[in-house]
């Protein structure tokens, strides 16, 4: 009587630990989708985001992005050597 007892105990157990794994999993499930809509809607905003910053600047003459002289020789560097 005593182990039909200990058995009921450990079915007990065993069946709300089951519940909690599946509950845990659930949980993890929705959240990694979640995670991936996320991913995408950065995606989106990032793409959004370059593309309003190039429409932005793409008809604006290069003197204007430049503050210094300095500045001005590298990016003129960068751009000859990219000719090349």
């Amino acid at each position: 009587m005593e182990l039909s007892h200990q058995i009921e105990i450990i079915d007990a157990k065993i069946e709300k630990l089951e519940s909690e794994e599946s509950q845990i999993f659930s949980a993890y499930q929705k959240s990694r989708k979640e995670t991936e809509k996320m991913g995408e809607d950065m995606e989106k905003v990032s793409e959004t985001y370059f593309l309003n910053s190039y429409l932005s600047t793409k008809d604006v003459h290069l003197d204007s992005f430049i503050s210094t002289p300095l500045v001005e020789r590298q990016i003129t560097n960068i751009i000859e050597s990219n000719k090349k």
